[in-house]
């Protein structure tokens, strides 16, 4: 399991919930989410915050890729924006076609 939580002060400003694979392949995220209110302090930077994390995580842990699974059809420019590769219906390990945003984890931006 593999979760996360943005915080400033005492306020929540986000959070996502995904886990990593067993093997070198991949940290999965399936919930992200921003905190419904229209003026947090973070507003506009959760995501950010959010994929910079994951991807030092996903470098800590040796993985190849970071998955958003079932990208909310709405944000899938946004994830591109920050340099996810849309594929849409794909089957998941589980058996079930699933959409995903992946980006490549980088080593030597290390």
């Amino acid at each position: 399991m593999y979760s996360l939580a943005v915080w400033h002060s005492d306020f929540l400003c986000g959070m996502t919930i995904g886990y990593t694979s067993k093997g070198p392949t991949h940290v999965r995220l399936d919930l992200i989410e921003g905190a419904p209110v229209e003026n947090h302090p973070l507003r506009g930077h959760v995501l950010q915050i959010i994929v910079d994390v994951s991807m030092n995580y996903a470098q800590m842990m040796r993985k190849e890729k970071l998955i958003i699974a079932n990208p909310v059809p709405d944000l899938i420019d946004l994830y591109q924006h920050q340099g996810f590769i849309y594929i849409p219906e794909k089957k998941s390990f589980f058996g079930a076609n699933e959409d995903f945003c992946v980006k490549e984890v980088c080593y030597d931006c290390l």
